[in-house]
């Protein structure tokens, strides 16, 4: 196998083979989450009330911030590579629609969003697929849509197959360490708007965290 070709087969497995400890650390993630996507949530609101307002969640995960998205009084949709984490997700959060698949492939049906959330799943893809995962993005917004982006960061620019040695058993998937100003470079290059960025370290796991909010123009 080749291994590059065939990342996203390998991350698919690699998180396959994680659906229960990401559903036992839900937990964990209730109170934290909730200031992870306030800003985001906020801007919703605010610019297209809560009517109607539409978030597309790019890997799911557990289906909890699907779920607080739902409670918040969005229309949730969460799209996920891996068919094992969207069953849990389905558990999570029924209120929402799920579909399976590849986010770079899919035709998401023709719909478009106020809000894509993508946590923690950028740096998944290679730069060149990262790259198109924004540009993407950017046509399935509708005016004045914001995109949420958080990424794992290091302060290098590496990229490859690394364990994630923050789950039991150091699973291997492929990853990408993104500088701050790469990432903005490539919004801006598609005609993004960066309205709010936000370093933090999580120190239970040993990750630093880059958050980024970038809105698409009227």
């Amino acid at each position: 196998m080749n291994q590059l070709a065939d990342y996203i087969e390998a991350n698919r497995l690699a998180y396959d083979s994680l659906v229960k400890e990401y559903g036992a650390r839900m937990p964990d993630y209730q109170l934290r989450d909730r200031f992870v996507i306030a800003p985001f949530v906020s801007y919703l609101t605010s610019t297209f009330g809560r009517a109607q307002v539409s978030v597309l969640d790019v890997g799911p995960g557990s289906g909890l911030n699907c779920k607080m998205f739902s409670d918040a009084g969005l229309h949730a949709t969460g799209i996920d590579v891996s068919a094992s984490m969207l069953e849990l997700a389905r558990c999570t959060a029924p209120q929402a629609s799920f579909l399976h698949g590849d986010y770079l492939t899919h035709d998401l049906g023709g719909a478009r969003f106020h809000g894509i959330f993508a946590k923690a799943i950028l740096h998944l893809f290679t730069r060149p697929h990262a790259k198109a995962f924004i540009q993407k993005s950017y046509d399935l917004l509708l005016p004045n849509g914001l995109l949420f982006l958080s990424v794992g960061v290091d302060g290098s620019r590496r990229e490859g197959f690394y364990p994630k040695a923050d789950y039991g058993g150091g699973v291997l998937r492929y990853r990408v360490y993104w500088t701050e100003e790469d990432l903005v470079d490539i919004l801006q290059s598609v005609g993004l708007d960066v309205v709010y960025e936000c370093s933090n370290r999580e120190s239970s796991r040993g990750k630093n965290w880059l958050t980024i909010l970038a809105v698409r123009g009227s």
